[in-house]
């Protein structure tokens, strides 16, 4: 049991076995509508009943605290069983009777559960037999999920039980990328650690990705990381062409080490040399993190801008945010012959992102906000917008085309409020009058707008609050009424004219997903949705889309060691850090090192209230389209 502390419910999760591991699925089961409620825990009683905690108001630092209510009083509720539940009482473990020949038997059982916990139990006691370390040096030679290759792995590194002459006499790929991961991380004697360093320079550009993948990682944590893979990159840089799997080694480390000032040098000359390798340079300089030593890029990255002006181009710009770039920058903004999104991309870049705007640039960006046929675009556009430093005739003119665009222009606009305090009380007053406006009100994030507005004094907010509390009262009102526009969508709606909303964009739903050729995959696949969905189950995830998540569709919030938020979905995850995609759908390369927290956000990419932008019919339209879809 999980209690949500905002959402007001506790949810269960089940339990199916799955490989060596388990996969959880989750279920609503506990959901409160009292205003005020904050659940914080589930305990179990001895009687089989759970007692859920609610803390009411009394922390003040929460959003919900702008409410202009009483304190309201938390509780403790009891939830008992339909029938009475006599809990069993624990048993002891059974493993603790397995001897030492019994786990080293286990090590090769094809059950993969029974393979992980006799893992466990060597890592545990620390069985240093012959056998274990013979059936553990076969397992890792052996295909495993993610559960039972970290507990062999574990267990290896708790052992101690192989070292450098069990890596070099190793011929499997596969085996050696394990026992590459396993010996960079617990190798002490400078010899050795040298032998293992050697190896993974050798194998970054193996066959086998997990091999390669473990050598980048391994070798980008030595403490000499940055002479060495320097070192490799010299000797790449001489060869007139670089294989595929040499350039993404060199992607992979290049990004992870740029701020050294030696791979830093090699970057400079990729930069100089033409075709895929100054693209993977400029790829690394544009997902690197931390502080960089760019001074000896920015000749090559000025040159360019005259000759080769690309949308990576302007990432790695963006990254390095030098005032040495800022006049080309402009220039290229203003040149109306050039695409919008090029031009977009020369704004993004300029060295000041929270600086005022000059009137050509917020025209463009303006421009690209109205335009209701670029998703991509507007939400970049949105969020220049948001970071910058308006005067009050460009707020005036912002804020009813922001108004305009949609919750997820309108949600980030509110997200960069909440991080900072840019505009005056007055300004304020004119941003809450605005949003008081708004049909898309009652579909943002209502701690969001309380918490975007707590930056001003509470009469800012009060400005907004009678049409902030009618929004959430339709809001309520929506959720009754569920069950009836799912009957009228799978009784009068229109299949073949929700497919032409769909394909026009409307609602924006073509931004983050894709039915056959058709849209973006930022967010799950729709193409067979409606062997899977009712017509009830599709409304509500539009209305409502954080009500359920699609399982790796989880909205993730990262702080990197530069200061930097990122927000987004995370598309893969290794040892040597995760790939997060943001709203606008770019991909971003976070290594390990520099990640500082990670948070699982509560709530969807998609922004809830998506409705707004059909009629009614039109909404039962594409509800029985997507319910075709099979």
């Amino acid at each position: 049991m999980v209690s949500l502390y905002n959402s007001q419910k506790v949810i269960r999760l089940e339990l199916q076995k799955e490989g060596a591991g388990y996969r959880a699925s989750e279920h609503e089961f506990l959901s409160l509508t009292k205003t005020g409620a904050h659940l914080t825990d589930v305990v179990e009683a001895p009687d089989g009943s759970l007692l859920v905690l609610d803390t009411g108001t009394w922390y003040p630092h929460c959003p919900s605290s702008l409410r202009n209510s009483a304190n309201v009083p938390g509780g403790i509720y009891r939830v008992r069983p339909i029938k009475p539940v006599a809990l069993a009482p624990a048993k002891p473990s059974p493993y603790r009777e397995l001897t030492d020949e019994d786990i080293a038997r286990d090590l090769g059982s094809a059950d993969s559960a029974l393979a992980r916990r006799a893992c466990e139990q060597l890592a545990f006691r620390l069985v240093g037999t012959p056998a274990a370390r013979v059936a553990l040096l076969a397992l890792l030679d052996k295909p495993m999920d993610p559960f039972l290759e970290h507990a062999a792995e574990y267990a290896a590194m708790k052992t101690q039980a192989f070292g450098v002459k069990e890596l070099q006499a190793a011929t499997s790929p596969r085996q050696q990328a394990r026992l590459l991961r396993i010996l960079s991380q617990v190798t002490t004697k400078p010899a050795d650690l040298a032998a293992v360093y050697d190896f993974a320079a050798t194998s970054l550009d193996a066959a086998e990705p997990a091999l390669a993948t473990n050598a980048a990682t391994a070798l980008g944590k030595a403490a000499n990381a940055d002479t060495r893979v320097a070192k490799v990159f010299a000797a790449w840089l001489v060869e007139p062409v670089l294989s595929e799997r040499r350039l993404l080694a060199f992607e992979r480390l290049g990004t992870a080490l740029a701020s050294r000032p030696e791979v830093a040098k090699a970057l400079a000359t990729a930069l100089t040399k033409q075709g895929p390798v100054r693209q993977v340079a400029l790829k690394a300089i544009a997902n690197s993190t931390g502080k960089l030593p760019d001074q000896q890029w920015r000749p090559a990255l000025l040159g360019l801008l005259d000759t080769e002006v690309s949308p990576i181009l302007f990432e790695a710009i963006a990254r390095v945010k030098h005032r040495s770039f800022d006049e080309r920058l402009n220039a290229l903004a203003a040149d109306k012959s050039r695409a919008v999104t090029l031009r977009l991309r020369s704004l993004l870049a300029l060295s000041e992102a929270g600086s005022q705007l000059s009137p050509a640039a917020f025209d463009l960006l303006l421009e690209l906000l109205a335009d209701a046929g670029q998703a991509g675009p507007r939400i970049e556009a949105s969020r220049r917008l948001a970071e910058a430093q308006l005067n009050d005739a460009q707020l005036d003119r912002f804020l009813p085309v922001l108004l305009r665009a949609g919750p997820i222009e309108q949600g980030d606009f509110l997200q960069h409020q909440s991080r900072s305090k840019k505009y005056t009380s007055e300004q304020g007053k004119r941003i809450a009058a605005a949003f008081a406006q708004s049909s898309q009100l009652g579909t943002l994030r209502p701690d969001e707008v309380r918490l975007a507005f707590s930056k001003w004094p509470r009469s800012v907010f009060e400005v907004m609050e009678p049409a902030f509390n009618a929004a959430m009262a339709a809001t309520d009102a929506k959720k009754s009424k569920l069950d009836a526009w799912a009957q009228e969508a799978a009784r009068s709606g229109r299949p073949e004219a929700g497919a032409k909303h769909f394909a026009a964009g409307k609602g924006a739903c073509l931004a983050c997903h894709q039915v056959g050729a058709v849209g973006r995959a930022l967010g799950p696949d729709l193409s067979r949705i409606g062997a899977i969905r009712t017509e009830r189950e599709l409304i509500e995830s539009i209305l409502f889309p954080s009500n359920t998540i699609a399982r790796d569709y989880e909205l993730h919030a990262v702080v990197t060691s530069d200061g930097r938020n990122h927000v987004g979905l995370i598309k893969s995850r290794g040892a040597d850090g995760l790939v997060l995609m943001d709203a606008a759908g770019q991909l971003l390369t976070l290594p390990t090192t520099t990640v500082v927290s990670e948070t699982q956000v509560e709530t969807s990419l998609m922004p809830g209230g998506l409705d707004a932008a059909f009629t009614p019919a039109e909404l039962a339209d594409l509800v029985a389209w997507l319910r075709s879809l099979r």
